[in-house]
This record gives C-alpha cells, structure tokens and sequence, in this order.
C-alpha cells in the first residue's frame, strides 16, 4: 500500500496487515510505527473494511496511539569478528488481532545501563479505547536483541521469538513469554546457539511465528541462526530452526522433546518439569489463599508483619513505619521468585563481595535464622588487597530446606498483625500501618485520608490490645 499517511502527516511506513484470530466483524486491520532515524513515539492504526462483491475498500486512520520514544536500532556485534549483524530498523515485523486487541513488535535502541544496544519493544492495543494495554521494552545490558514476532494463544498468553547475538554471543533464535494479567516477561530461554560469525551484513529477517491450527495453546517459532554449513561461505551460513511453544501448568506430564514449555522463572523444559526452587513444592493447595513472592529483608521478619521498603538499604524490605508495601504471609497458596542459593545479604555500595564462608544458626523457634557470612571484598574498578570483613544478619526462615527468604503477600487473604491504637477494628475497616508498632497495622479513621496507604481491609474483628486478623490484601 502507499499514498497513506500518519496523523502528523508523514508517510505511513511498511504498514503491517495483523493477522485475524475470531471474528472481526467484518473488518480487518493495519499497524505502522514512523520510521525515523531521527526517533518517534506513535504507531498508527488503519481499519480496513470490506465491501461485497469487492469494488471498493474503506481505508481509515482509526488513531495515532502513542508508546514513547523509540529510534533505529544499532547493528549487532557477534562472536569472533568485527562484522556486525543488520538489525534492520523499526519496522514493525508482524501483527496479531484477538480479543479485541492488536498484537505487534519492533526493534529499536535501549540503553539498559552500560550503552546502547538493539533491543524489542511489544505492544498489545486495545482496539476500542485506542490505548496500549502493553507497552514493553524487552532485552538486557550488553545484549543485541532484534528481529522479533509475537503472537497470543488462545489465553492471551504472549510468545515472543527473536535474535540475540553479542561480543561472545554468536546469532542465536531465543524465545520467551509473558502470562495473561502477569506484568513482567520472562527471561528468554534459547532454542538454538549460533555456530560461527556471519560476515554477510543484512541477516536474520525475518522471524514468523503462528498459532497451531489444531491447538490454541500451542504456538509455532521459527528463526534464522548462525550455522557452519560445509562448503558455504561465512556470509551466507546460515540454518532456519523451528519450534512447538506452550505455556503448562507445573503438574503437566512429558511432552514430546521437540516442545519448550514456559516455567514461572522463565526457563523452558524439554520434558516437561517444572521446578520453583523449593524441593516442598509452590503450590499449596490445603493452605494458604494469598499470592507470595520472595524477597530481601534488612531486619528480622515474622508472618504478619506489615512490611515497607527499606529507605536506607535499596531492594530491602523492613516493618513498616509509614506506607504498606505487603505483609509477610505465613502459609500462601502460590510462591513466586523462588532462587535456590541467593545471597540474602546486601552488597555495600562500591564492593564486590565473594561469600567464602557461612555458618547458620537456629534462634527464637525454627523460624528465624542467624546468618554469619565472612566475606571478602574488593572494591569495584579497583586493584586494591582484598580485606575481610565480618557481616551478620537475622532472616526469617520459613522452610526447612530451599530458598529462605521472607514471602511478601502480594494479594489475597493473609493474617496479618494488627493493633487497637486507633480503636477497635471490626470486619470491612480499612486498615493503616501503625503510629507506634512497626509492622503493625491499626484502623483507619477516615477511608478517604488512607486511599493508597491502606494494609488492606479487615475480615476479621480485634477488640482490644494486639492480635493476628485475616485481612484481605490486594495489589497496589
């Protein structure tokens, strides 16, 4: 198509026709970003619909929706050579529409922290409000990742495939995903490494994905990748590598080897397992209705305790003095970011630490973890003698054996600790942090004064003194 034009006026650039899953209603739809070597932030919306018998098609701008800035991509160092990888621009590579929404990816520059790098940016855009219910830039620091498709299963579960390639990194196809309703992407999983460094510039596009004619929950992956093929040249080696995808829930039995499924830590079994970190399991399904993920503490934790980020220890959790964050949870149904082995220790601005040494202790009930590490530590960009240092710091430990620490209750109905400071709590009130109690929650007189500090609201009554009350918490 040409002689289209964007809501500011510039030409409509490789408008993408999305791919119709379900019904439309009689109509079909385009999506292009602006591309720009000088940046842009919007992608447009086309309606296409149909007349019959065909004669004439209504073509309609249906809205600019802005994403933030994006711009060209830089090209892609590889392994073993100087020769970069074509990452092309920011042409969108493939679009989706299901469920009212349309399903689309770019790549384009991101600086993650250590320079600029290719990286993809996915979009979901609800098609009756125009908006884009997802917005999100996807690689890492010191990594090219480019040439992506994405596609929705029958869920609305997303599954993205692409290119990866860096300094020690030859051009590989990796592939991850992001549940319906879960706010984060999973760390990709590879489905094949490159063999050898590509000396040819333009490689890789394009990438296609699909969703199995058969099965809605299982989506097909293909992708190009560096393969030392006898008698070619380098610039030209190149092999095509294929996959089945599907999302399983953790009691699924063995799938056939050629199938990936996606774990909740973002790696992907050939057989089919699925293993959270914890040998007890993280699914409870006696005990426990909240949702709970691990985290780092500054000081020691009960189940109960309302809990706030720690101001002087970034990444730390400690009681709460003044806004709720969560409250620690005692038995929950579910378990998320579960690491066997994780320092629980925080690094002191600066320094490299290397735990040599570790011995543990059991304190106050079995619960609760003194946890004495030597450490020896050097000092980051330094070539300074290493010195010794003694660090100790009390954890909740709630489990036996696995990952040990503290589980932050993100929603659900957790027990939490409470106190009548501020006047008898009865079922339905909204519940603060407390003036006086760190890790306490108290009443809150005014509903409207609380809005966006609240613990979470009472379903259980305390008359008097302190005490442990079921409340029910939601996200915030």
């Amino acid at each position: 198509m040409y002689n289209f034009f964007n809501g500011d006026g510039s030409s409509a650039y490789t408008l993408r026709a999305a791919k119709t899953i379900g019904d439309a209603s009689g109509r079909e739809y385009l999506v292009n970003t602006r591309n720009s070597f000088f940046g842009s932030s919007f992608v447009s919306l086309w309606r296409v619909i149909p007349t019959f018998p065909p004669t004439a098609t209504n073509v309609a701008l249906q809205a600019t929706v802005t994403i933030g800035s994006y711009a060209i991509p830089p090209n892609a160092p590889q392994q073993g050579c100087s020769n970069l990888l074509d990452t092309n621009d920011n042409r969108i590579y493939n679009a989706v529409w299901r469920n009212g929404r349309i399903y689309g990816a770019f790549t384009q520059s991101f600086n993650f922290g250590s320079g600029t790098v290719a990286a993809i940016r996915y979009l979901a855009i609800n098609m009756g409000t125009n908006l884009a219910e997802i917005n999100t830039v996807y690689g890492a620091d010191g990594f090219y990742y480019f040439y992506p498709a994405v596609h929705p299963n029958d869920a609305d579960d997303i599954t993205l495939v692409f290119a990866r390639s860096n300094s020690s990194e030859f051009g590989g196809v990796h592939v991850t995903g992001r549940r319906f309703g879960f706010p984060n992407t999973e760390p990709s999983a590879q489905l094949q490494a490159g063999q050898e460094c590509i000396t040819g510039g333009r490689w890789g596009d394009y990438y296609g994905i699909a969703r199995d004619p058969s099965d809605g929950s299982r989506i097909w992956v293909y992708g190009e990748w560096a393969k030392n093929v006898t008698g070619i040249n380098s610039d030209f080696d190149w092999g095509t590598q294929w996959d089945q995808t599907r999302y399983v829930a953790p009691s699924s039995s063995p799938t056939p080897a050629l199938t990936r499924l996606e774990r909740q830590t973002g790696n992907f079994f050939t057989d089919g397992t699925y293993f959270c970190g914890l040998s007890s399991g993280c699914y409870n399904a006696t005990v426990g209705a909240d949702l709970a993920e691990r985290i780092n503490v500054s000081e020691a934790v009960e189940p109960g305790h309302v809990v706030e980020p720690d101001p002087n220890q970034p990444k730390l959790y400690r009681k709460a003095r003044t806004h709720a964050s969560g409250v620690i949870s005692a038995h929950p149904g579910m378990t998320l970011a579960n690491v066997p082995g994780q320092s629980m220790l925080p690094r002191p601005k600066g320094w490299t630490s290397v735990i040599e040494e570790a011995s543990f202790s059991l304190m106050n009930g079995p619960k609760t973890l003194a946890l004495s590490v030597s450490v020896r530590a050097l000092l980051e960009g330094s070539s300074s003698p290493r010195i010794s240092q003694l660090a100790s710091l009390p954890l909740v430990y709630p489990e036996a054996s696995g990952d040990s620490r503290p589980l932050l209750a993100l929603m659900g109905r957790v027990p939490v600790k409470a106190t009548t400071e501020n006047g008898p709590i009865h079922p339905g009130d909204l519940l603060i942090v407390s003036a006086t109690h760190p890790g306490y929650a108290m009443r809150c007189a005014d509903a409207k004064s609380c809005e966006g500090a609240e613990v979470g609201k009472a379903l259980e009554a305390l008359e008097s003194g302190e005490g442990l009350i079921l409340v029910l918490v939601t996200s915030r």
